[in-house]
């Protein structure tokens, strides 16, 4: 396998974190899918699955400290915002773009003819693989060394304003806080034609959704395209639409 220039160019900053002679396979284990080495006849061999659990963990353990490096004395709602919007699947998958991964990803040919690796979700499951590959190559300085990298300037200089929204607006509780904010100041709920779910994208196996939300006074807010269940989509959409009832609050 052959990484891509700009995984190369992220390894060869980590050269001081990773020993000589040390083998980087796990880097191109962590581009390898189960699929292609069944397909390949090597159905026992090493795959990016476990790898992406290891690296979700070891992902989530350095953002926290660094957000809390850079923010000690903030509200803890506040941090996992900030954290989530760091290390959920959109920012995930737009890392996996400019690591040029698509290109490089060891895939089944039902995979690829399906564009089944497309998606968020599989893109950042992939990117999530390489800080595990960093870590079991260079340990935790290395690790925290390419994720600092990957990341970059992405790291926010303030955190966001409502810890109350960071604690309520995470997946299902989203919708449950917009019914809410949306019951006490128009004394009224969002009935089911207000939400739309539309697929945009993806496949049959692993859709893409973007839904719409409708509210009293004619305002409609569309969220992020993402893969996986629809209440995920409508998640985003009832976000967007809390940041601007919160306007409203402020006003």
């Amino acid at each position: 396998m052959h990484l891509p220039p700009p995984l190369l160019a992220i390894l060869d900053e980590l050269q001081e974190y990773i020993p000589e002679g040390q083998d980087i396979d796990p880097f191109e284990i962590a581009l390898t899918r189960r699929a292609f080495n069944d397909e390949s006849g090597v159905p026992r061999a090493a795959h990016h699955e476990s790898m992406e659990w290891l690296g979700d963990r070891i992902l989530g353990a350095i953002v926290a400290q660094e957000l809390w490096a850079r923010f000690p004395h903030a509200e803890p709602g506040r941090l996992d915002l900030a954290r989530d919007d760091l290390t959920s699947e959109g920012p995930l998958a737009e890392i996996a773009g400019e690591l040029e991964l698509l290109s490089t990803i060891q895939m089944s040919a039902g995979e690829a003819k399906q564009g089944q690796v497309k998606p968020p979700g599989p893109l950042s499951d992939h990117v999530e693989a390489l800080v595990a590959a960093a870590f079991l190559c260079g340990g935790w300085p290395g690790a925290t060394a390419f994720v600092g990298l990957i990341l970059r300037e992405r790291y926010p200089a303030m955190l966001p304003e409502s810890a109350e929204r960071s604690r309520n607006t995470q997946g299902s509780g989203a919708m449950t806080a917009l019914n809410a904010r949306v019951q006490a100041r128009w004394h009224e709920n969002i009935p089911r034609e207000g939400w739309s779910v539309n697929k945009v994208g993806g496949t049959d196996n692993a859709p893409i959704h973007q839904a719409t939300v409708h509210l009293p006074d004619g305002e409609a807010f569309t969220g992020e395209a993402l893969g996986g269940k629809k209440a995920a989509a409508k998640a985003s959409a009832a976000r967007a639409a809390l940041v601007y009832l919160e306007t409203l609050d402020e006003a």
